[in-house]
Formats: structure tokens, sequence, C-alpha cells
């Protein structure tokens, strides 16, 4: 054991080799209750550095009370990065190598400990807090997942997303939540108003798929290219009880202004004959309504 601190912190400050162990079993071990371990001041190219291979880099172990210790902790409008992995560039062997075998190189696992949760519960909480009104050109996200292909990429594989949400049931189970609304979802998008909103230009959106390109592409079949999927995969048993399920929308679909195809929708003379019980109600336009009629089985194979 290289130096053990306990009850009693160590202060480093301007200095150029602040401690150096070599071929310890543990470097540094931080234990009793102490108000800071280690503090680094003053101006150093490097606080504490890694060389060599080491099972464990950090190890926190037992670090306090559940729910208010912090194990790593930045001050208050802390202007600096935080934590930065390689390099942000588009070239290879700048970032972390992921492989085979280093598959997972971020990993952040929890489990309830077998106890029932209560409350709002976020394993994960990325928040913007926007004190200030936006109004030059921006863009701003809590979280960003993207994946970079060069150009002239040939990618096989199975599936490729900047974001996956992922549910899984172990084997069989049952699913009886608090209210018919609610949901488990592989993905759940929510827009909170805490007072009356006006929206004076641009969308409103739960999900907002964008598709930008700066040159033409190509679908070949059986390939295809849409906003939104609703599949079934190889397995036996898996069809969605239905591919889009509305209960609490004034219109079904908007389209654009219906003058060109590209709008989803556009405008014809044809008349709908034959006997219907049901319609859906569309928007065309800024705020003309139309409604698709849906045709009894009987009339509509009768040729009515």
């Amino acid at each position: 054991m290289g130096l053990n601190l306990r009850y009693s912190p160590l202060e480093w400050k301007h200095s150029t080799k602040t401690l150096d162990l070599a071929a310890c079993t543990t470097g540094i071990t931080f234990s009793g209750a102490m108000t800071t371990g280690a503090t680094m001041s003053g101006t150093m190219t490097t606080g504490l550095q890694f060389s060599n291979s080491c099972t464990n880099y950090v190890d926190f172990n037992n670090v306090g009370t559940a729910g208010t210790s912090i194990a790593l902790h930045f001050k208050d409008a802390f202007a600096a990065k935080v934590i930065e992995t390689g390099s942000y560039s588009s070239a290879v062997d700048k970032g972390v190598t992921l492989s085979g075998t280093n598959n997972r190189p971020v990993s952040f696992l929890f489990d309830d400990s077998d106890t029932a949760l209560t409350g709002d519960v976020r394993a994960v909480l990325s928040r913007v807090y926007l004190g200030a009104n936006i109004t030059a050109a921006s863009t701003v996200d809590a979280i960003r997942g993207q994946v970079k292909m060069p150009a002239s990429t040939n990618q096989s594989g199975d599936y490729i997303a900047g974001l996956r949400g992922y549910i899984e049931f172990a084997g069989a189970a049952t699913m009886n939540l608090n209210a018919d609304h609610h949901a488990v979802s592989g993905l759940h998008s929510r827009i909170e108003l805490g007072g009356n909103l006006t929206l004076t230009k641009g969308i409103l959106a739960g999900v907002y798929a964008e598709l930008n390109t700066t040159g033409a592409y190509s679908i070949n079949a059986p390939a295809k290219s849409a906003a939104f999927v609703a599949i079934a995969t190889d397995q036996a048993n898996d069809n969605w009880g239905a591919g889009l399920y509305i209960d609490g929308a004034d219109v079904m679909c908007h389209f654009g202004s219906a003058s060109d195809f590209e709008d989803g929708i556009k405008t014809s003379a044809a008349t709908p004959t034959g006997n219907t019980s049901h319609a859906i109600k569309i928007r065309v336009g800024a705020s003309t309504y139309g409604y698709i009629p849906v045709y009894d089985d009987v009339a509509f194979n009768s040729g009515d």
C-alpha cells in the first residue's frame, strides 16, 4: 500500500511532481470520516495521472450515506469540461477504442436491491437549465447520441442507432399499471407546461423526425425509408396490437398545403361512395379539415 490517509487529508500545492507511487497494490487509500480526502490547488499540468496497468484506477468503496453522499462532485458554476474521453474528431484512433471485448467502455449499472421503488426514479439525469432567452441560431440538446460514418461507407450488421431504448421482460410477466394511459415503453417523450404557452412559429412535437441531406439518395427495393416504423421481428407471436394508437389528438393527421404529394396528400375532385359508419378526421393546410371515410366491409367489397 503506497499511502494510507485515515482521518487526515493531504494537500499538494505548487509542486512539479506531487507524489509518485510505483508498483503498489493500492496507491492511495482514504479511510475514515473526512470532509476532503485530497486537495490539489495551484497551477499544474496534470493533477492526477495513472500510468501502466491497473485493475481499478479509482475505486469508491463504501463512500457514505445512500442518497446523500456524492462520490465525485464538481462545484457549482464549474466552467471547464468535466469528463472527456479521447478527442472530438472525425478520424480513427481519436476516441476510446471499441471492440468485441471493449463493447461498453462506459457503464452505469443499477438495481433496486430487491426493494420496490417509489416516486420518480431517474437512473441517469441530464438536465439543462435555460435561464436566458435564446435569440441567435442555436441547437440545445440535453443528450445527443451520434453515430458518424465516413464517406463511401458500406455498412452491414443488424442495427445502428443514435439512441436506443430497451425494455426486457426476462420471462412470463403481468403488467398492471396505475392508469390506462400509463405505459411501459422503450422510449417515453413528455412535454410539461407549467402555465399558458403561445406558439407563434415552429412545431411543438413529442417526437420530431428530421431528414437532413446535402445530396440525393435512392431507395432500392426491398429497402424502405420512413419517419416512423412499427414492425414485428422474426419471433412467432410479436405483432403490435396497433401500428398507431391515438387517444388525445384533435385530428389524426395534419398534412401540409395539399398542393403536392410531398405534403403527404394532394387535393383531388374524387367523391367517395358507399356505406360508411366511421370517418378519420384530418387537417389539410392551415385550417381546412377533411374526413377519410371508413367503409364497412360488406359495402366496400360489394363495389359500392
